[in-house]
């Protein structure tokens, strides 16, 4: 069965499309481009997008030249944007469909696979196709985000299924029997539907907004915005008002459709979930074997992985280093070192693709993005050229530098083999790239020049490299331009070299002179396998004499970029160089006609039948050639005789023409004189402009003058402003230092008003000690003591004092922080924090203010010595009956029940011992520690359980 992936392949919004362009040119690049010609577009991109790419090069400033063609970049893109899961990669929004085509993979032994997130794909494309033909194409943003919530199930895994067309027979005949039941639904048994009408009076969308949340959960932030996003669209193009049916037939025909679904996928987790321990022993264990520069690797995580779950006990192995690296296994030493392990496992054949400037970010098997370290390199390097033009900026001053920022590029990629790079430490080094080199950012440099029409020659090349300034630290770069320019002819697109093609020989010679300085750069392509050791070797320009002398003057400018070389002897070198020089000239030619002899036989030896082929084919080549020149000596006699024809006829209109310049002569004559009349004319015109200039000189030496003269006076009047500002500078000094004087003042007021208040205080409390004496030797004139009298003044004081002393002394505070935090530690519910610090808030309020009531009261007692004006006094400091529900509903879900009343005090939770006081309820008889209830009573005036009203027998003593 044929699986349909290419409908919504190329369905992508100009907004996703610049994410993908944004994603493969350096920002640094499009600084230029207003991103609002593409981004927010209604609509789909067309031809790949092709017309939006030339707007982008026609409003770049020249920036992106590199890239050729719009047709070429636009097809480089489409390249990059194709592998799985590159939504995310990307931050497309969740309501597009996926952009992605399925692949199915053979394995070496020929078996079909396809990974789970391909089949999620497949999945939405066969659903969005049931909208394809209908007027409810926002449908699609529903289906995409609902697949997208499932996306999350196999987050931090890349796993494979067989191929199994079975299973897609099974889900088309299923999702075609839902959408035939939905449709005889929709047409005979609308009560069905009642459910999801909603009120057309309805003047918002929230309401469809829950309702969506509620067909769509697990739904993250992201996810939510593009949900309401999609209904806010749907709630603008049919509003409930005009189209309640249509709402009510998409809700129901999305929730059947999403049911069904979950269902399928819960009845084979082991296609839609990641594996198990249990049921990863009869699932297909797969191994992505990786395929370039015709070499075949492995990633060793997904090696090791395999065979710990084919062959328990294992070891999980991760190789990702601490610069996010993934290492490698050459398929070949997987055989030698693991081929009785890897019997039972599928390899298959995974190729790296490239989009000539970038590689296609490759999904590892924990989830995240990763290229080969080489396409990494070339990323970076194409940074340094393209973007920071950092070999254009610097000078030779400036090499050690650059030999700097090459040891830390040299950190990054130091290794023996091949390995991959994770996208997210990439990007981190082209951020440090760029805060490296910022300083050059200002330091102008030349623009690469546009090719001709007819392309450019090796010369042009060659100047091209002096033009831009590439020889002041690479003075070897135009030895390389030969064969460079070879190349790039051998692998030009088109019929000329074109200004793209400029670009690419530029980047080449100068990779070759970053290759002959820097052995870390040469070590990588080696590690790589892009390059052996014996071209490295011929690299190095220590190797090279030509080269060498061609690097002295450079060499001893910076003494850093020679340093200590490996495998270089310069001591013994210079010892041998006297013996080395005579033996040289003798065995020269001997060696060239020795290397001469031997090299043409290899070659015969080699290529007997190569030769013998490619002289059958270039005397084919000739005989065509032949032919083709006879065919243009024939067109060319043609073309000799008509032209002939036309010299004769030419020859014949030749003679008319004299014969009426003869004739014409006289009329020559009357021009003469009309043409010395104008030049008369002329002069009186050049004498009047004479005139006008000398007079328009006089005007500007007058308006000259009148500017000084203004100037002046604009002088003067900065100089009376300077004057001004002084003036007022002086009088913001004047006032800050009144301002500071009057500060200190202030604040010896306030030490003062202190003070003052101290000495009130303590005699306030002289006060108090001397109305106790008082009254205790006093009696009243009943004989009872006055301060056993209830409604005496002294009595009222004395209590008054009580209650002052009481609250000064900070344990109702202290006592009511202790309730606070004891709440706050029971309950993590932050609206009950809330509260309590509010309460808190309240209580030292109340505090305070029934403190002010009493400190009055004491203060009209001691003026009048009676308690007729006193002030009513308001109810005690209490928390509020909401504060105590919450306190005693926590404190309840805490304890444990008890079998037997009053073994614990409701208060301190302690329990209740026969010596201790005790205090009882008279409403509810429950029990607490006198103790307890005296700090408890002291705060609330109420029973802890019931509530009632109780007071604290110490502080009011019964009458009886």
């Amino acid at each position: 069965m044929n699986i349909k992936v290419d409908y919504f392949s190329n369905f992508l919004s100009p907004t996703s499309f610049y994410n993908v362009v944004s994603s493969y040119i350096p920002k640094q690049l499009l600084k230029d481009f207003d991103k609002k010609k593409i981004v927010g577009k209604i609509g789909y991109i067309l031809n790949d997008g092709a017309d939006e790419v030339q707007e982008i090069l026609d409003n770049s400033n020249n920036q992106l030249r590199m890239y050729g063609s719009a047709a070429e970049l636009a097809l480089y893109l489409k390249i990059y944007r194709n592998f799985p899961m590159s939504y995310k990669f990307f931050g497309t929004h969740s309501f597009e469909p996926y952009r992605t085509r399925c692949e199915v993979w053979k394995s070496i032994k020929n078996e079909e696979f396809i990974s789970k997130h391909d089949l999620r794909v497949w999945m939405e494309s066969e659903v969005c196709f049931v909208w394809k033909d209908t007027d409810m194409k926002v449908a699609y943003g529903f289906t995409s985000i609902f697949f997208k919530t499932c996306d999350a199930q196999l987050d931090g895994c890349y796993e494979f299924v067989k191929y199994n067309p079975e299973f897609y027979s099974q889900f088309c005949q299923k999702l075609d029997q839902t959408m035939k039941d939905i449709s005889i639904t929709i047409k005979s048994e609308r009560s069905k539907l009642e459910k999801y009408y909603l009120p057309s009076s309805k003047s918002d969308n929230s309401e469809i907004i829950s309702i969506w949340e509620s067909l769509i959960p697990n739904c993250n932030k992201k996810q939510k915005e593009d949900l309401h996003v999609t209904v806010s669209l749907l709630y603008k193009m049919f509003p409930i008002r005009t189209h309640p049916s249509l709402h009510a037939e998409l809700t129901y025909t999305c929730s059947t459709l999403f049911e069904m679904i979950r269902e399928f996928m819960t009845a084979r987790p082991e296609m839609f979930l990641p594996y198990t321990p249990t049921n990863i022993k009869n699932a297909p264990v797969v191994i992505r074997v990786f395929q370039a520069e015709s070499h075949e690797f492995v990633m060793k995580c997904e090696l090791f992985e395999a065979i710990r779950s084919k062959n328990p006990p294992g070891e999980n192995i991760d190789f990702v280093d601490e610069n996010g690296r993934y290492a490698v296994m050459e398929l070949a030493d997987v055989y030698k070192e693991y081929g009785d392990q890897i019997s039972n496992i599928n390899l298959i054949p995974t190729p790296v693709r490239r989009a000539e400037f970038k590689a296609v970010p490759i999904i590892t098997s924990k989830g995240d993005y990763c290229i080969l370290a080489i396409d990494a390199f070339s990323e970076i390097f194409n940074q340094l050229f393209f973007v920071e033009k950092v070999f254009q900026k610097i000078k030779n001053d400036d090499w050690n530098y650059l030999c700097d920022y090459m040891r830390k590029v040299e950190k990054f990629f130091k290794s023996d083999e091949r390995f991959f790079v994770t996208i997210e430490s990439l990007n981190k080094l082209k951020e440090e790239t760029t805060e490296f080199w910022k300083k050059y950012e200002k330091v102008p440099v030349k623009y690469v020049r546009n090719a001709k029409k007819d392309g450019f020659t090796m010369e042009n090349l060659k100047n091209e490299l002096k033009n831009l300034g590439l020889n002041r630290i690479f003075p070897e770069i135009e030895l390389h331009a030969d064969r460079v320019y070879l190349s790039t002819i051998i692998n030009k697109k088109d019929t000329f070299l074109r200004t793209c093609d400029l670009f690419f020989a530029i980047s080449r010679c100068l990779l070759i002179c970053v290759h002959g300085h820097f052995d870390s750069t040469r070590a990588l392509f080696v590690a790589q396998k892009i390059m052996d050791k014996e071209r490295m070797s011929q690299l190095d320009y220590r190797n090279c004499p030509e080269l060498r002398d061609k690097l002295k003057d450079v060499n001893n400018i910076n003494p850093k970029k020679v340093g200590k070389e490996e495998g270089v002897n310069e001591k013994s070198s210079c010892e041998d160089c006297v013996h080395k020089n005579k033996l040289y000239d003798q065995v020269k030619k001997e060696l060239k006609s020795t290397q001469h002899t031997l090299r043409t036989a290899v070659k015969k030896a080699k290529k007997t039948d190569e030769l013998e082929k490619k002289l059958a084919s270039c005397q084919r080549k000739i005989e065509g050639f032949e032919n083709k020149l006879e065919k243009e000596r024939d067109e060319k006699k043609t073309v000799q005789e008509s032209l002939e024809k036309q010299i004769e006829e030419i020859n014949e209109e030749m003679r008319l023409m004299k014969e009426q310049v003869s004739m014409s002569s006289a009329q020559l004559e009357a021009k003469k004189l009309e043409v010395s009349q104008k030049n008369e004319e002329i002069n009186k015109a050049n004498k009047i402009l004479t005139d006008t200039r000398k007079k328009l000189t006089s005007k500007t030496s007058k308006l000259g003058d009148e500017v000084k003269r203004k100037e002046n006076q604009l002088e003067s009047v900065r100089r009376e402003v300077s004057n001004l500002q002084k003036t007022i500078d002086e009088k913001n000094e004047k006032e800050k230092s009144e301002i500071s004087e009057k500060d200190e003042i202030i604040k010896r007021l306030e030490e003062t008003n202190r003070r003052l208040t101290i000495r009130v205080e303590e005699q306030d409390r002289i006060v108090k000690s001397l109305l106790e004496k008082i009254s205790d030797s006093k009696p009243s004139e009943s004989g009872i003591p006055d301060d056993k009298r209830h409604g005496g003044p002294r009595y009222q004081l004395s209590e008054l004092w009580k209650i002052k002393d009481q609250y000064n002394s900070g344990e109702p505070l202290k006592h009511a922080n202790n309730m606070i935090q004891k709440l706050i530690s029971l309950s993590n519910r932050p609206d009950i924090n809330e509260m309590a610090n509010y309460e808190y808030q309240q209580f030292e309020g109340k505090i305070r203010n029934y403190l002010l009531s009493v400190e009055v009261n004491i203060q009209k007692i001691n003026k009048n010595r009676e308690c007729s004006e006193l002030i009513p006094l308001s109810d005690l400091p209490a928390f509020s009956d909401r504060f105590m529900t919450e306190y005693w509903k926590e404190i309840d879900k805490k304890s444990e029940p008890i079998e037997e009343s009053d073994v614990e005090c409701g208060i301190c939770f302690f329990e209740m011992k026969s010596e201790e006081e005790k205090l009882d309820c008279a409403q509810c008889k429950k029990v607490l520690h006198l103790k307890c209830a005296t700090k408890w009573l002291a705060v609330h005036r109420s029973c802890p359980y019931c509530r009632a009203k109780l007071l604290d027998p110490i502080e009011f003593p019964s009458l009886n």
